[in-house]
Parts: C-alpha cells; structure tokens; sequence
C-alpha cells in the first residue's frame, strides 16, 4: 500500500491526508481532474518533492514537506517494498 494514511494511520484517506491536501493547497497544488490515487501516493509525493525542487522553492520549505508527509513513513514502505521484491542476484538475471 504506497500511501501515506495507511502507513501512518493503518488506514485510507485518514487525517495525514487531510493534513497533506491542506498543505498542497497552500503550496499552490491542485489536484488534476483526472486524477483517482489519493494525493498521499508514494509517486505522487515525490512527485511534489521534485516540482518544490524544481520551482526553487525554498529549502524549509523543501524540508518542512518532506519531514511532514514522506519523512515518517518512507521508509518502512522501501522496506516493505524490498522485502516484498527481494533483489536477484546476478545468476537469477
């Protein structure tokens, strides 16, 4: 499950992303139409990360949203997701 609610909270569409959809707001993000993952999609985070980046926001800014809303739980997804698909060692290739 890539999302920041379910890792944080054990389920969907809790607060964290209510926290996150009010910070994207202040930020200046919208939601595309045609969009159906939950903003707290692990991709769609980074996503966010890059464009923050990008924009040159500033790096508290940068720091402020990662320690909010990929910070507490990113790990333990690339954790799970290794675990889930262990690397192949090179004579399995």
């Amino acid at each position: 499950m890539p999302y920041g609610s379910w890792y944080q909270t054990g389920f969907l569409m809790e607060q964290p992303l209510g926290l996150l959809r009010a910070d994207l707001a202040r930020l200046g993000f919208e939601r595309a139409e045609n969009v159906r993952e939950p903003e707290d999609h692990i991709a769609a985070l980074f996503e966010v990360m890059a464009m923050l980046i990008e924009s040159g926001s500033d790096y508290d800014t940068q720091q402020g949203f990662y320690n909010d809303h990929l910070g507490p739980w990113a790990g333990r997804f690339f954790e799970d997701l290794q675990k889930a698909f262990p690397p192949m060692d090179k004579h399995e290739m």
